[in-house]
């Protein structure tokens, strides 16, 4: 283990692939799980059973949790959307694939981000 403090994580979205994530970032001891956002209520259970706050709007739990990393495992037509939300609050986002349902958009937000990406 580190000697450094874990990376404080959220996992937005609360699927079958948010839970997967779920659990990588429970089982991982450099990382700690600190909240989970869905949009649907029943992911309020996944978030009671890890221990960790639920919110159903990812920018509050981003307001309130401040995490320093989330990962994006919503609907990909939310993907982007959710991560131009994550950079805006100083967080770096790790984005379940695909980026986007739309090129140009993924291609919009690798320029705003200012990460070099060959599509």
């Amino acid at each position: 283990m580190s000697e450094k403090n874990p990376v404080r994580l959220a996992v937005i979205g609360a699927g079958a692939m948010g839970r997967n994530h779920i659990r990588f970032v429970t089982e991982e001891p450099e990382a700690e799980l600190v909240a989970i956002a869905g949009a649907f209520e029943g992911a309020r259970t996944t978030a009671e059973a890890a221990g960790v706050p639920f919110f159903t709007d990812p920018a509050q739990m981003m307001d309130e949790v401040k995490p320093e990393g989330v990962i994006i495992a919503t609907p990909n037509g939310l993907h982007l959307s959710v991560a131009r939300e994550a950079v805006k609050h100083g967080i770096v986002p790790l984005v379940e694939k695909p980026i986007s349902d739309n090129l140009e958009d993924a291609q919009a937000f690798a320029a705003e981000t200012g990460e070099l990406v060959e599509l």
